[in-house]
């Protein structure tokens, strides 16, 4: 190939770096504002009737919750995430459920507990629990015993009826231990799942302004961009819980 032909192929190469650098990879621009927000997640879901933005809360640099209140009065959530150089609205829940988003699906460190209750209902707070079941099995004849994991974490409702936050370190820790020991029984890393989830499991319990166990239905449709990082939380018992 002569000099000549090779200075424009290097500069279609260039173009073509800086323009993939650009799309996927530059710095995210300003989120949306209120109204826009409102608009792309009802053209995105028009079900939502989407009306009120309640709060932009960042997660970090590429991921946002918009929790909203619809024109029917619904509580729901809107998740954002910023790829191909915008802001997509990758999922939307018009009920509100309180859910597990899993920022980085191999990090229990970057999950998150989510939820947008209907601030009418009179519940004070919610109890996150995350349970490991108690077992026991030989094989080979090595028995092998795994402890009852019980894990409190308490969230108050009574300044606001949602939020976001992140799993504590007790949970990430102890989720880590047993995804390493299923790891080391099931060295098939392409069967794996970094959260163990068929020994353990995030459930929560609502609890009403009197501190008793309440029941709430959840009613609504939602949406997701074949987007699997988001998991509804299973509904517990106090009479599921061990107690000292």
């Amino acid at each position: 190939m002569t000099k000549k032909k090779m200075v424009p192929l290097a500069a279609v190469v260039l173009a073509a770096a800086l323009f993939a650098y650009w799309f996927y990879f530059s710095k995210p621009s300003e989120f949306p504002a209120n109204e826009q927000a409102v608009a792309e997640i009802n053209r995105t879901f028009p079900k939502a009737y989407s009306r009120t933005i309640q709060e932009a809360i960042r997660i970090d640099d590429r991921h946002m919750v918009l929790p909203f209140i619809s024109k029917v009065k619904n509580y729901g959530l809107s998740y954002w995430v910023w790829r191909n150089h915008k802001w997509n609205v990758v999922s939307v829940d018009t009920n509100g459920k309180p859910s597990m988003w899993k920022i980085d699906p191999t990090d229990p460190s970057s999950y998150y507990l989510i939820w947008n209750l209907q601030p009418d209902h009179p519940l004070s707070s919610i109890n996150f629990y995350l349970i490991g079941e108690r077992e026991y099995h030989i094989s080979g004849g090595i028995e092998d015993y795994q402890p009852k994991v019980q894990m409190k974490k308490k969230i108050f409702l009574q300044e606001k009826s949602y939020g976001a936050v992140q799993l504590p370190e007790q949970w990430t820790a102890s989720i880590n231990v047993l995804s390493q020991a299923e790891s080391a029984q099931n060295p098939d890393v392409l069967t794996m799942d970094m959260f163990p989830e068929q020994s353990m499991f995030i459930g929560w319990i609502p609890y009403d302004k009197a501190g008793k166990e309440s029941n709430i239905m959840f009613e609504g449709p939602s949406y997701s961009s074949s987007y699997e990082a988001i998991e509804e939380l299973r509904p517990i018992n106090e009479s599921d819980m061990e107690r000292p």
